[in-house]
């Protein structure tokens, strides 16, 4: 199996280097490690492990883009009808206002799709458009064009000919060409749309996903009669419900809910006298990052030593989660990028008889440098 790099949102978030999550992950292996543990069933205790450190890292929309990925990167194709009941979902988690509350609906969300058959079909056209070079070669057509084409918006019609004939290797450059192009995507889209209809198909789309190409090639591939593959326990698996008990977790306004404690928690309780005990006890899961080219991660991107990244500038590569970050600016931290580090005012009193850099210090340093063995940061 060739090693990819796998999709990431960075939504408002230009800097894509390392960083570090609310217990110190490589943000970049968390993503890998959602996708791993969704497409593998690894488990849905650590799927959603991986979807709230993430979220609770701050990145809260990341997270339900990433979901609406899995969704329509493994589940579309044999559910269609699922999707209005997770644009519903995605609408009552942005306007809900209560923090704890509005976190209940990743775990809402992820289960809805966990349950379902679902495939790596979809997946597997998607990874080949991402490994396709713009400057591929195609398949001419001889002949004549179709009548029908004509129907269409002249920037789209090389894209749907190739379509009808089944030509993998066109579409996906024809698809590559203009992936940067907002306005050449809409126009695929629409045309998708009238396409798909008149195949006596349903183009399936949600206002709320910001994945254009993941949308347009999940449409397409149920257009692709000739690379569908006989459905075996290795490419389609359906999971019974996930809860064995009857507590009711399909709501957020139940009264007895999955315990989410576990997941959410930014582990206030810890102070004043246990935060170095955080990482070891709650640092629960290896990421997963076999099925990842080890160059592309963004900490072997840094040009240092593991021990640099988390003994050293560890706050630093934190400093850009907004959780972190919230944290940094409450005691008046300034992130120096020069150097790689943070640095606070330690020359007067702020609370408690302790400078800024000791109040901080003493609510959040988490002792990476300090862990047993078992705590093991290295790369696999």
């Amino acid at each position: 199996m060739a090693k990819t790099k796998q999709i990431s949102y960075q939504v408002n978030n230009k800097y894509e280097g390392l960083i570090f999550t609310r217990l110190l992950y490589p943000k970049d292996e968390v993503v890998e490690s959602i996708w791993y543990c969704f497409e593998n069933k690894i488990g849905y205790d650590e799927t959603l492990f991986w979807c709230y450190e993430l979220y609770t890292s701050g990145f809260e929309e990341d997270t339900m883009q990433i979901l609406f990925s899995l969704y329509f990167c493994y589940v579309s194709f044999h559910n269609k009808d699922l999707l209005p009941e997770l644009d519903e979902l995605y609408s009552k988690w942005k306007f809900e206002t209560i923090r704890e509350e509005k976190a209940i609906y990743i775990h809402l969300f992820l289960e809805k799709i966990y349950n379902q058959k679902y495939s790596n079909l979809v997946k597997n056209l998607l990874d080949t458009y991402r490994q396709t070079s713009k400057h591929g070669k195609v398949t001419l057509f001889k002949g004549k064009k179709p009548k029908w084409l004509e129907e269409y918006d002249l920037s789209v019609r090389s894209l749907l000919h190739s379509i009808s004939k089944q030509k993998i290797q066109n579409i996906c450059h024809f698809l590559k060409i203009k992936e940067e192009n907002e306005s050449e995507l809409e126009k695929i889209e629409l045309a998708l749309n009238q396409y798909t209809n008149a195949n006596e198909n349903e183009y399936i789309t949600s206002k709320y996903f910001q994945g254009t190409m993941i949308t347009i090639i999940a449409n397409i591939y149920p257009l692709l009669d000739s690379i569908h593959t006989n459905q075996t326990p290795n490419n389609t698996r359906h999971f019974e419900y996930v809860n064995s008990n009857d507590t009711d977790t399909t709501s957020a306004d139940s009264e007895t809910r999955f315990d989410l404690m576990p997941c959410t928690s930014t582990f206030e309780e810890y102070y004043p006298s246990k935060v170095y005990k955080i990482l070891r006890e709650q640092r629960t899961y290896k990421t997963h990052i076999n099925n990842v080219d080890k160059n592309q991660l963004t900490i072997v991107q840094t040009k240092k030593t593991w021990q640099q990244c988390y003994y050293d500038d560890w706050l630093y590569y934190a400093s850009f989660s907004p959780l972190w970050k919230n944290r940094i600016e409450e005691y008046d931290g300034i992130i120096d990028h020069k150097n790689h580090k943070v640095d606070f005012d330690d020359t007067e009193i702020y609370i408690n008889d302790n400078t800024r850099f000791e109040e901080f210090y003493n609510h959040y340093n988490l002792e990476p440098d300090e862990q047993p063995n078992f705590v093991n940061f290295k790369l696999k």
